[in-house]
């Protein structure tokens, strides 16, 4: 039987990035879901964005993970790598998440926002080694990660201070966090239909600011690293090092033609 839970409204806080207009609703997404995963009956479930659609149930092969080390499975798209264009720790999808109910109760049982912290770029100066992509928050974390990191904490992972904290602490425990946590598998593996977002699915940038399902299993210190995992991330390794020599100029590389340009030559599969 469906079931339409219905939560009072709570405010909107200002749009997550400085020069941003639209509402940052993550205070609207936290009561919601957690108000919807106390509705849920089953031991297992699935988190989704109503505006997302699934075409297939084979994410369900990996019912063991989520059973047998209480991991979530989430999306490529948006489990921001932080070594790459936006150093995001902890930054862990929300489109798609599937595990057990209580532990997806425990992910949503977190506090809202304060109004403070989503304006917290508006008194306080970005890290020295922030990027331009980095520069663009208002926020003190992003949305994905005022989620993450809430429940990261609690399991006894290091959690970063501010959006781009990469200190060392911190970008080993979100490894870890990944690799003991976590399943992450692509879009296309999981069938998700997300119109809205097509053109992430598409966006050599994208491809490679996400942790992959691939980058997720070279993660996992596999003996035997998986067939094109060490070329990836070569891939990655060099157009992460192009990026920082070039982030000066990000104000550029970033507006279309340019962008596009840059991103058609991200997408090549070599």
């Amino acid at each position: 039987m469906d079931l339409v839970v219905q939560s009072d409204d709570v405010a909107a806080l200002p749009d997550i990035r400085l020069a941003g207009s639209a509402d940052n609703n993550v205070n609207r997404q936290i009561r919601s879901t957690a108000a919807g995963m106390a509705a849920v009956v089953t031991p297992l479930a699935v988190k989704l964005r109503s505006d997302c659609g699934l075409s297939d149930l084979g994410f369900l092969a990996w019912r063991g993970d989520v059973l047998s080390r209480d991991a979530i499975v989430v999306c490529s798209l948006f489990t921001v790598d932080p070594r790459m264009f936006e150093q995001l720790p902890f930054h862990i999808s929300d489109w798609f998440q599937f595990g057990r109910t209580d532990t997806l109760r425990k992910l949503w049982d977190c506090p809202f926002v304060t109004l403070e912290d989503a304006t917290y770029y508006e008194r306080q100066p970005f890290a020295a080694h922030s990027s331009y992509m980095d520069r663009k928050f208002r926020c003190r974390l992003a949305v994905e990660q005022s989620i993450a990191t809430h429940y990261a904490a609690r399991l006894g992972y290091r959690i970063p201070a501010f959006h781009n904290d990469t200190s060392a602490h911190v970008m080993r425990d979100h490894d870890r966090f990944l690799r003991e946590r976590v399943v992450v598998l692509d879009a296309a593996d999981i069938k998700l239909d997300f119109p809205k977002y097509d053109w992430a699915v598409r966006s050599g940038f994208q491809n490679l600011n996400c942790v992959s399902h691939l980058d997720w299993r070279m993660n996992l210190d596999l003996a035997s690293p998986p067939a094109g995992g060490r070329r990836r991330r070569a891939k990655k390794w060099l157009f992460r090092t192009i990026s920082r020599a070039i982030d000066p100029m990000g104000g550029i590389i970033y507006r279309t033609p340019m962008k596009k340009f840059t991103a058609a030559i991200m997408r090549t599969g070599w």
